[in-house]
């Protein structure tokens, strides 16, 4: 009875200590041709501090609201179950999903990739790319992010987003594809999602 009941005490206890010191860090890359437009968000919730990666700076969730935008999460959240390509087993999580919206004549694009863990943290990859294809002609592609590597984080989730911005009088098609494994080694889970808008 004593040993049951110093598990369940660790049960209980364990899980507020993990999530006392776990932060969620926010990392932007801003268009270096126009004032105040984000290109790219990476929001990563871990247990120890995070490196930020080249061509990004650290942001805060204040700071990218202030901006008019939306968080990775907060664009997660605000997407339609049709956009959105997930799954979770043993464990693990994924998912790939995109969010639209016009603000003031702009059409904004949020094409989001996630690896997660559900349990315990550890090791997170991700390789996200987002594609756009013109319409009426599906090519030539336009293609960000067309290198291979995966961004390696440390925590319980990782999400990148890619943020597109045109004219509400354009529509075009398009499409995001996530790799997503926990172990350099593994093997990748995929999703896609497509969407015209």
């Amino acid at each position: 009875m004593l040993r049951s009941s110093i598990l369940i005490g660790l049960l209980v206890v364990l899980p507020s200590v993990i999530l006392a010191t776990d932060s969620t860090y926010y990392f932007v890359k801003w268009d270096p041709n126009s004032d105040g437009i984000i290109l790219e968000m990476i929001e990563t919730l871990s247990d120890s501090s995070q490196t930020t990666p080249t061509g990004f700076s650290v942001s805060t969730e204040t700071e990218i609201n202030a901006a008019g935008y939306m968080t990775p999460s907060e664009s997660y959240a605000s997407a339609n179950s049709e956009d959105i390509d997930e799954g979770v087993s043993d464990g693990y999580s994924w998912g790939t999903w995109f969010t639209c919206e016009t603000v003031s004549g702009i059409k904004r694009v949020y094409g989001g990739s996630r690896t997660g863990r559900t349990w315990l943290p550890g090791y997170l990859y991700l390789l996200a790319r987002n594609a756009c294809v013109s319409i009426p002609n599906p090519w030539p592609r336009i293609l960000f992010k067309s290198d291979s590597t995966y961004y390696r984080t440390w925590g319980w989730n990782t999400q990148w987003v890619y943020l597109r911005q045109y004219s509400s009088v354009l529509t075009y098609t398009w499409q995001q594809k996530g790799w997503h494994k926990w172990s350099s080694d593994g093997d990748p889970q995929y999703t896609i999602v497509q969407r015209r808008y």
